[in-house]
């Protein structure tokens, strides 16, 4: 972060911002110079939380004035670029003169055309427990999609095929994106998972033996075959099931 000990010194550094804007960034940038090349600042820790989203640039925007009807930015906020020339860049709000203008802080290298999108986010500094632990909300997971034929497949009457095989063919096409799978079963042998079309499967992970959990991201539509990793069939009188959980 760079910051400026006088007014004079920011004039110097950005001749073209108007009074106002400079007034703007000495408020919102503080920092102090010490000795030598040393600088002391306030340091304050947020994180950004969405306002809106695909705010569409409209014409005569410059790679400072970004114009959009009823923007609903706010002085501080941070524009960030999901499309065009500057996608993936964030820039932070210096002023916002009109309900429909916003003054970045600095320029961006390219002037944004019509059309492109931006979201606006804004810093929000976090609430602590009393313990001094930020918030932390895990979204609760839910069972996205089983096995194709029966959620409790008889090992018996389905062969769980030996390593030299392909592999058997439990989910056809996933229904939603996966990001957990919960395993249950009383085989007891190093079974593994498999996604890919037939004969081109492509082994994800080797499942915990006797069943539990295992983080692993599947997309949508995804197929999905098991097999033994040894090169032996199991087909004992047991029975594996498996959720997918999204």
């Amino acid at each position: 972060m760079k910051t400026f000990s006088s007014t004079k010194m920011l004039k110097d550094s950005h001749p073209d911002y108007t009074d106002d804007e400079y007034k703007d960034i000495q408020n919102f940038i503080t920092g102090q110079h010490l000795r030598g090349d040393k600088v002391a600042m306030d340091v304050k820790p947020t994180w950004l939380t969405s306002i809106s989203t695909a705010n569409a640039v409209l014409i005569n925007s410059t790679n400072r004035v970004i114009l959009k009807t009823s923007h609903g930015a706010l002085k501080g906020d941070v524009l960030r670029f999901t499309d065009g020339d500057n996608i993936g860049i964030e820039a932070t709000v210096l002023s916002v003169p009109t309900a429909d203008i916003i003054i970045l802080a600095s320029k961006l290298e390219d002037a944004p055309t019509a059309g492109e999108l931006f979201d606006i986010l804004r810093p929000v500094t976090p609430t602590t427990s009393a313990s001094g632990l930020l918030p932390i909300s895990v979204p609760e997971l839910d069972v996205v999609d089983m096995i194709d034929t029966t959620p409790l497949l008889s090992v018996a009457g389905a062969t769980i095929p030996k390593s030299s095989s392909l592999p058997l063919e439990i989910v056809a096409s996933l229904a939603a994106r996966c990001v957990e799978i919960e395993i249950t079963e009383d085989v007891g042998e190093y079974i593994g998972l498999y996604t890919g079309a037939a004969g081109a499967e492509v082994l994800k992970t080797i499942l915990p033996i006797a069943g539990g959990n295992r983080k692993l991201v599947l997309p949508a539509g995804t197929r999905i075959s098991i097999g033994h990793m040894k090169d032996t069939d199991i087909a004992t009188a047991t029975f594996f099931a498996i959720n997918f959980l999204g």
